[in-house]
């Protein structure tokens, strides 16, 4: 069945996004979080155990987030292998009283947060590049666009511009994304680690593949 938005996809199930367009952005940002967790864990004691694969869980300004494999990714690529299947499992956090963008219980990362922004940030760009064109044709000028790509663009925007809203039309019409409102009023204000973290740029970007009917769920 069709799911209208990433937050109403089923909880606490192994999505494969295998032939979706999220695939290979979702791919190099695991293998990121892999890299950074290969180092957080190793360094205490010089090594750790390859063969017990982990989950950490990512959250950033709502309760969803998102449960990471990892030290699943990397092994295969030092080793020359296949890239194991590309997959996404959702679940329900409390949101703590001060939101790192982490939401991670198993394994600290706070300190690697900002590199978690710049990969997240990367696969959104990609991901909004490859895809621009297509929502153009399709749906002619901006004002026209559906809501999250309404959104993403203006997000999209703002990574170009320092992570700040580019709005100076004082007639633009307001976007909105999960309680979030970006409109002239805001031109100028920082969304990006304050708004919007890591994995709320992953899952504004399946939102905005939803739109376009580009992925569905499959379990």
């Amino acid at each position: 069945m069709p799911f209208e938005s990433v937050f109403t996809w089923p909880l606490d199930t192994v999505i494969s996004l295998e032939t979706s367009r999220l695939k290979e952005h979702f791919r190099r940002f695991y293998l990121i979080h892999d890299a950074i967790a290969a180092s957080v864990l190793a360094f205490p004691h010089g090594q750790f155990d390859w063969s017990k694969p982990q989950n950490s869980l990512l959250r950033g300004r709502t309760d969803l987030a998102i449960r990471v494999p990892t030290i699943v990714f990397l092994p295969s690529a030092l080793r020359n292998e296949p890239p194991p299947p590309v997959e996404l499992v959702l679940t329900k956090v409390p949101i703590a009283s001060e939101n790192d963008g982490t939401g991670v219980p198993n394994l600290d990362i706070t300190r690697w947060t900002s590199i978690y922004v710049d990969a997240a940030v990367a696969a959104f760009v990609l991901y909004c590049e490859a895809h621009i064109d297509h929502v153009k044709t399709r749906y002619g000028q901006i004002s026209a666009f559906p809501p999250r790509w309404g959104f993403g663009r203006v997000v999209r925007n703002a990574l170009a511009h320092g992570g700040e809203i580019e709005i100076r039309d004082a007639k633009f019409a307001p976007v909105s994304w999960q309680g979030l409102t970006y409109g002239p009023a805001q031109n100028g204000l920082r969304v990006i680690g304050v708004d919007l973290h890591a994995p709320d740029l992953l899952l504004l970007m399946i939102d905005m593949d939803i739109e376009l009917g580009a992925v569905t769920p499959s379990t």
